[in-house]
């Protein structure tokens, strides 16, 4: 009897460590299904900022004869060719320069 007890123990132990094991392994399942799905939506989201950026870019070079972009610190990000030649010759966007206004 005791012999049968500890048998059905193990079993249930057992029992026990598989559905443990699979229910792991079905988290980490989603989670790596979750992040699949947030890394291409940050993809995404990257394609769409940089079209807005190339279209506002577009946009300025065919209105402005002179212009820039600029970070929030002043730092040149872009730059027209005419705005470049303005600041004697230097590519301001290349050069990371910051304009002092």
């Amino acid at each position: 009897l005791c012999l049968l007890a500890q048998c059905l123990t193990l079993v249930f132990v057992s029992a026990l460590g598989f559905i443990w094991k699979d229910r792991t392994q079905s988290s980490l399942h989603f989670a790596n299904l979750m992040a699949d799905r947030s890394r291409q939506a940050a993809e995404l989201e990257q394609e769409r900022v940089d079209a807005w950026r190339r279209a506002f870019q577009g946009m300025l070079d065919g209105v402005f004869d002179a212009s820039c972009i600029c970070s929030s610190n002043g730092v040149v990000q872009t730059s027209t060719p005419h705005l470049d030649s303005l600041l004697l010759g230097r590519s301001a966007a290349v050069d990371g320069a910051a304009l002092h206004l």
